[in-house]
């Protein structure tokens, strides 16, 4: 209901039987976040066969999180059950994975599975002030590490890809305003199996400084996809860097998960208020690059220690008659040994 806070939905089937084989769709969404609900939780569902979208944010839902949930495929994380099933629904984005619109903000969407819808994995759409009681930005959503495959494209993204659409709304005034503060799709200058180089903008123009870049193996098999859609969709989460004060990045990639030569590759550029962007055009994978930037540094030498100098002979002096000997002394009191005591930190 109205600012529901603090509940979290986790460890449900929703639209499929308990055995996760038998479709019992809901007529509308799997969950909705409406209303101005703030900081709840959705983890680790199942959310599958419903009739409109997977996930509906809407009227300023705020601070939620979707986190870790199968969306569109089913409980084994492979078998396609998509939601939109219902052909009845105008616009076509209502049957997409999550739809997050109406002013909602700072929301996270990380971790999920989101395939095989009729419309896009992730939607988000500015609306008209007066849809919902005079907010319209849906800004500051945070998209991460999701992997997003199969979902459809449509008219209206076939360019832009349909894993991750920021869709703007053209006001009566002829003023056009974006969700996430329009943060512009980055680009990829170079992909090679060990670095991945580029750019980040905002819509401004300006440079996307310390902006989070992340690293996807694309679903698609080449750069000129017979659909037109030749930006994403993020199927595998590579790796993740950040950009400089120009906007610019070189990724290296590193550890277990490694590109291989001629795969796919597309990014996502998220900025330091939590907006993420749209995905990149596609690039090919390249050969690796030299020097390698994954390569430990080898350490530097120590200088050798130069010789010490072989000492000359001292000639023994002519020895003078010896006096006659006086009583020796008696020995002193030997040295106590010597004690360490530890540091003390103050």
């Amino acid at each position: 209901g109205t600012d529901t806070q603090y509940n979290t939905v986790a460890g449900n089937y929703f639209g499929v039987s308990a055995d996760g084989t038998k479709s019992v769709p809901n007529t509308g969404s799997g969950i909705t976040f409406e209303d101005r609900v703030d900081s709840n939780y959705a983890y680790n569902n199942v959310i599958v066969n419903n009739g409109t979208s997977g996930i509906f944010f809407f009227i300023l839902a705020t601070r939620n999180e979707v986190v870790n949930n199968k969306i569109g495929v089913g409980p084994n994380g492979t078998t396609p059950m998509p939601n939109g099933t219902t052909t009845e629904i105008d616009p076509y984005y209502e049957r997409s994975g999550v739809v997050i619109m109406g002013g909602s903000q700072h929301n996270l969407i990380k971790g999920n599975i989101i395939a095989n819808h009729p419309g896009d994995a992730i939607i988000l759409k500015n609306t008209s002030n007066d849809e919902n009681g005079q907010y319209g930005e849906t800004f500051y959503n945070t998209l991460s590490q999701n992997t997003t495959y199969n979902n459809g494209a449509t008219e209206e993204d076939d360019v832009e890809g349909d894993g991750i659409i920021l869709k703007p709304f053209y006001h009566s005034n002829n003023t056009v305003t974006y969700p996430n503060e329009g943060i512009r799709q980055p680009t990829i200058s170079a992909a090679a199996t060990n670095q991945v180089r580029g750019n980040s903008k905002l819509r401004s123009n300006a440079a996307c400084a310390n902006c989070t870049i992340e690293i996807f193996i694309a679903d698609k098999s080449s750069t000129n996809d017979p659909s037109g859609d030749n930006a994403g969709e993020g199927r595998t989460y590579v790796t993740n860097g950040t950009t400089d004060s120009s906007g610019n990045f070189s990724i290296g990639v590193c550890g277990t998960t490694t590109l291989n030569q001629g795969q796919i590759v597309t990014i996502t550029s998220t900025d330091t208020k939590g907006n993420t962007s749209q995905f990149s055009a596609n690039v090919a994978v390249g050969a690796a690059v030299t020097p390698d930037p994954c390569a430990e540094p080898s350490p530097t030498p120590s200088p050798s220690p130069s010789p010490s100098p072989t000492p000359s002979a001292t000639p023994s002096p002519t020895p003078s008659p010896s006096p006659s000997p006086s009583p020796s002394p008696s020995p002193g009191l030997p040295l106590p040994p010597r004690v360490w005591f530890p540091l003390v930190k103050p």
